[in-house]
């Protein structure tokens, strides 16, 4: 008892930080905003800046910047149900929070409101710049978090995530950056005869989604997407048969191919944190060549004492997926129907020389739309307003002025990175490192994914989710065991499962299907 009593402190201590053990106590007034923000691959020192310019012009309020790097969904909600007696947050950006849960036990989540979060949907019609702001905001952001006809939440961190790589490593040795997946097999052997390791990845953190997801949806498209979110299966029932989605099993036997084969991957990559990997292929003695990563990977490997440049990494788009070129055992196109074509359309798209003139029109506008996917963090990163909070509306102001011109500007400025809005008018540095042209060049043609991506009770009032099949995929393709699992195993596996608990999981989402 004594262990758990110790426990409960310990996790009361770690949810209010701004109350407790001697902290300074901020003004809880209509005019002092106070914002919590998860500190994560950004830092938090950007929105002090864009704090200070939004004083200018709104002098009326004083922000307060409160860094905490457990900001996550646990925290945050038990901050949040504390209620305005104790937590005097009036903006939070959170990471990881099922606001959508929130939303949905209305008036059951916090006694006396009718709904924990403020309603912001008025926001997206107000105009910043002179343009809407629904009208600046990446459309993929517009449509995830309409939720039920209203927003109780905005993204607030977006950058493309990828795979970095050492583009000195690959101009040293004459490679291209892989344009499909086939490409970039064929370049694996070549990398380990010439004595480096291909990949080095975080094993402790899923990252590998950040190529899963996209090859996922290059396969099946908006549409299937949508489908499995709601897993209506191909009948067009709802059912546990979603999970049995084709295009999803191709983009775990692409990773599984990427690394299958244990001298693939560094062999402390299981082990590793972000942090760790990172110093790794940074560092010239362990040769490594590629990684999954965010769009922050030069900003935290400037905590490691590295400054941007001083080791020339590049980011590129996950390579479309070869087996594209099929759909259900289908040829999917007329005009693009080999491998060498597959890649010379990719290039025409990424250089932006047009069509090429015997390809069908069409068929370039769906390989543009493929060649689009992109996974961005910035569905799981959200920021929130309690209901309660004395100064709402000032927050309001403040989510608003995020929006702005001048926001991204300073956002770019200091992190060389994007929120998730108009950036059209930022000014670019004069000197870029590949990383940053590279990210520049992804958000042209850019359609976001994430695994955040369900409206659906079934997912999230359940404890159903994307990621942990990728995460098993990886851990066994690394191991090199006789016994491990293939992706196709698991994804059968995955499918039996859900099977088996769909009733219970009908249940707990509350649905009923006839």
């Amino acid at each position: 008892m004594k262990k758990i009593l110790i426990a409960l402190f310990t996790l009361l201590i770690a949810a209010f930080p701004l109350v407790g053990c001697g902290a300074p106590e901020l003004p809880d007034t209509e005019t002092d905003i106070i914002i919590e923000i998860f500190d994560g691959g950004y830092g938090t020192n950007v929105f002090r800046k864009i704090a200070d310019a939004f004083e200018e012009e709104n002098e009326e309020y004083t922000v307060h910047i409160v860094a905490n790097s457990q900001l996550l969904g646990q925290q945050t909600e038990a901050k949040l149900q504390a209620g305005p007696s104790v937590n005097p947050t009036d903006l939070f950006f959170s990471a990881e929070l099922n606001y959508m849960n929130i939303v949905d036990r209305g008036d059951r989540y916090i006694k006396g409101y009718d709904c924990a979060l403020e309603d912001l949907s008025d926001l997206l019609d107000e105009e910043t710049d002179g343009v809407k702001i629904r009208n600046k905001m990446n459309a993929s952001f517009v449509d995830h978090f309409d939720f039920n006809g209203k927003y109780y939440a905005f993204p607030w961190s977006s950058d493309p995530n990828g795979i970095a790589y050492r583009a000195d490593y690959f101009e040293e040795n004459g490679w291209t950056v892989p344009r499909t997946t086939q490409e970039l097999a064929e370049l694996l052997p070549k990398m380990r005869d010439a004595g480096y390791t291909p990949f080095v990845w975080p094993g402790r953190i899923g990252y590998w989604d950040y190529a899963v997801l996209p090859w996922w949806a290059q396969y099946v498209g908006d549409a299937g997407m949508e489908d499995f979110w709601n897993c209506i299966d191909e009948y067009g029932d709802m059912s546990a048969e979603a999970f049995r989605q084709y295009g999803r099993y191709e983009a775990f036997y692409a990773l599984e191919m990427m690394i299958g084969d244990e001298n693939n991957s560094h062999e402390s990559s299981l082990s590793y944190i972000h942090t760790d990997a990172q110093m790794a292929l940074y560092n010239d003695k362990e040769k490594i060549v590629m990684m999954p990563t965010g769009g922050w990977l030069e900003i935290e490997m400037q905590k490691s004492s590295y400054e941007p440049g001083e080791v020339n990494v590049g980011l590129m788009r996950p390579p479309v997926l070869s087996s594209i070129l099929e759909y259900n055992g289908k040829p999917r196109f007329t005009t693009i129907t080999t491998e060498a074509k597959l890649r010379e359309v990719v290039s025409a798209i990424d250089e932006g020389t047009g069509c090429p003139a015997d390809v069908d029109p069409e068929e370039f506008a769906e390989m543009t739309k493929i060649r689009s996917y992109v996974y961005n963090t910035g569905f799981e990163q959200v920021a929130i307003i309690p209901a309660y909070a004395n100064a709402k509306e000032g927050a309001k102001e403040f989510l608003k002025f995020m929006s702005t011109n001048r926001a991204a500007q300073i956002y770019y400025d200091v992190t060389d990175s994007y929120l998730m809005y108009d950036n059209s008018k930022i000014v670019q540095k004069e000197s870029q490192t590949t990383f940053q042209k590279d990210k520049a060049d992804i958000i042209k043609n850019v359609s976001y994914v994430s695994i955040a991506d369900s409206k659906n009770p079934i997912f999230y009032k359940t404890d159903l989710e994307f990621d942990s099949i990728t995460a098993q995929i990886a851990i066994g393709a690394a191991t090199g065991s006789p016994d491990k699992m293939s992706a196709e195993k698991l994804w059968e596996e995955e499918y039996n499962t859900v099977d088996r608990r769909w009733k219970t999981l009908l249940e707990m989402a509350g649905i009923t299907v006839n």
